[in-house]
């Protein structure tokens, strides 16, 4: 799951601030017993900022999916899209 593979990589988002794009899902969640809000807790915990990427290519305010799956991408605070 990718709240495991984050926390391997604790030091190095701490140390150089990366993009990260994370793929949420509801299957996922349910099969993993991962909740979705731990991996959102972990990223705002490190000051990051959460923008749903939306199909065509825009990244907007997050909300609910219809299709169980959504991506995201977590920006560092201080750095948006534009940068």
């Amino acid at each position: 799951s990718e709240i495991f593979a984050l926390r391997g990589m604790e030091s190095t988002i701490e140390k150089f601030k990366p993009v990260i794009i994370i793929e949420l899902s509801e299957d996922v969640s349910k099969n993993t017993g991962i909740d979705g809000n731990e991996i959102v807790l972990f990223m705002m915990n490190r000051q990051y900022t959460m923008k749903r990427i939306f199909k065509c290519g825009h990244t907007g305010v997050p909300g609910e999916s219809k299709s169980g799956y959504t991506n995201f991408v977590f920006f560092p605070d201080g750095k948006t899209d534009s940068d």
